[in-house]
């Protein structure tokens, strides 16, 4: 059976909009209707480019911020009326904070509601307090609009069950991209300006503070002055990448940084020799999905999914978070020993396909199902017009 179905994001940038691209285009490449709606705000035209030429997705944009405000009235009113023009949809499925307004306005509407947070706020151990209580309280209620909830690692899972999110209703499906290609390395270094014998830590993702841009810079800066030959390459931008630069400034590290801004981080995986992790809370991070699938030993805070995809001194490190100390000697070891690196790139690459696109696809579907059923009991399913069956049969 193919599923009409509607996935909602605010952003198709960094990891949510990988996530989005490639569940779009898995679902679609299985003959299922796929729409998607985005807001223009935190797009990149690159990343969305595949999604808009595929024959089986449609996409529109709404105006969507990324702050709660009075907008997300009329983002829920647009929503709601292209799921009147174009639906009835068997699945809305909304991804992130608010990608959730899809849910919103999908209620009374006969499809079956999902929700995948991609990193619930809640995650992050700086939370205190009232905040931390505001905070689980509000995805709480973002979580109960869905028929059922999508986390992304099993740490992801449990948080959202510990928080008041029905655990029957909570199932776990790890992200998974496709093969790297380590072909054109020489190339993208030589392009970038790295020496062959330069050892290549990378960052990949937004600079914000969930991201900890900042404490990779303190903890390479530890290192800096032994390890002569590293090279800190920053990936990504975002509201922190002004301080962060100024950072690097302030630490004597002008020459010792390399800054892409929001290149294609596959792209740029196989010109790096380790990847670096130093984030506060995640959900399961894509970037350390790329570093396996293109052979990297990766150096990562004890966060989300994180442990799900990295055996701790088998194809990288992970410390406590955050432990400035430990992650700096860690850089370190792997800059000082050639062999540990290649010991742990080959135990990544040995790995990879247990992250595959497909099991993310096929278990994405699975859920889908079980949602459609749950959905059928409880007065909410869609009733397609014969005119609707017959265009997708």
């Amino acid at each position: 059976m193919t599923y009409r179905i509607l996935l909602v994001a605010e952003c198709v940038v960094a990891g949510v909009g990988r996530h989005s691209v490639d569940l779009s285009i898995g679902l679609a490449d299985r003959g299922h209707d796929v729409h998607l709606i985005y807001s223009p705000f935190r797009s990149d035209p690159g990343t969305v480019a595949p999604v808009k030429a595929h024959p089986g997705i449609t996409t529109a944009e709404v105006t969507i911020t990324r702050s709660p405000g009075p907008s997300d009235l009329s983002a829920i009113r647009a929503i709601r009326r292209y799921i009147t023009d174009h639906g009835p949809f068997d699945i809305v499925h909304g991804h992130s904070t608010k990608g959730a307004l899809g849910n919103i306005a999908a209620l009374g509407k006969p499809a079956a509601r999902l929700y995948t947070a991609h990193g619930f706020r809640s995650l992050d151990p700086r939370l205190r307090g009232w905040r931390k209580w505001l905070i689980s309280r509000i995805e709480r209620r973002i979580g109960r609009l869905a028929h059922l909830v999508i986390a992304v690692s099993e740490d992801e899972r449990a948080h959202a069950a510990s928080i008041g999110l029905d655990p029957a209703r909570l199932h776990c499906i790890n992200n998974g991209v496709a093969p790297i290609d380590r072909a054109p390395r020489d190339a993208i270094r030589a392009r970038l300006g790295l020496a062959q014998d330069h050892v290549a830590i990378g960052f990949v993702g937004r600079f914000s503070s969930e991201k900890g841009p900042d404490r990779l810079i303190d903890a390479f800066a530890e290192i800096a002055g032994t390890a002569k030959d590293a090279r800190l390459v920053m990936l990504g931008d975002g509201p922190m990448e002004d301080d962060v630069r100024a950072q690097a400034q302030r630490l004597g590290l002008d020459d010792r940084v390399l800054w892409l801004g929001p290149v294609d981080g596959r792209e740029h995986m196989p010109a790096l020799d380790i990847l670096a992790l130093p984030s506060a809370y995640e959900g399961l991070p894509y970037a350390v999905l790329e570093a396996r699938a293109a052979g990297l030993p990766i150096v990562a805070t004890d966060v989300g999914g994180v442990s799900t995809v990295v055996s701790d001194g088998s194809d990288g490190f992970i410390v406590k978070n955050w432990d400035q100390s430990a992650f700096a000697g860690r850089l370190a070891e792997l800059v000082d020993d050639p062999a540990l690196r290649g010991r742990m790139a080959a135990s990544s690459l040995n790995h990879r396909d247990a992250f595959g696109i497909d099991q993310m696809i096929d278990g994405t579907l699975a859920v889908y199902g079980k949602a459609i059923e749950l959905a059928a009991r409880t007065g909410a399913t869609a009733t397609r017009s014969s005119k609707q069956v017959a265009a997708r049969e």
